[in-house]
């Protein structure tokens, strides 16, 4: 069985190889812009011991800039990218991230649930 550390960094890779944005699974690490994945659940949902369904939360954040509106554009067309490589369900809710190493205050983004299917 697929551990969720396992799972995640294959969920990382593949999203990162599909869209081309820079993604990471700890937020200490992030270049920004970028995305950050997070596991929200791992279902051991099959009969095949060796594949199991992740899902995961992923933000989409702004570089950073003193513009709402750019950030706003930057965000919009990593959700953009995402949608054309058909990842996730089409749904993006807009949100802030504070990541201390980069700004104080918080920076805009973009969520979305990203389910996909897993092997050990």
């Amino acid at each position: 069985m697929p551990t969720l550390g396992q799972a995640t960094r294959e969920a990382a890779e593949h999203f990162e190889t599909l869209t081309g944005i820079h993604v990471e699974m700890d937020l200490r690490d992030l270049i920004l812009p970028g995305a950050w994945i997070m596991p929200q659940e791992i279902r051991y949902d099959r009969l095949d011991e060796t594949t199991a369904t992740g899902v995961w939360e992923v933000n989409l954040i702004a570089g950073p800039t003193v513009d709402l509106m750019d950030a706003l554009d930057e965000i919009s067309a990593m959700a953009a990218k995402v949608n054309e490589a058909g990842l996730g369900d089409g749904k993006f809710e807009t949100a802030s991230v504070t990541i201390m190493n980069h700004s104080p205050d918080p920076i805009p983004a973009m969520t979305f649930t990203l389910e996909l299917e897993v092997t050990d």
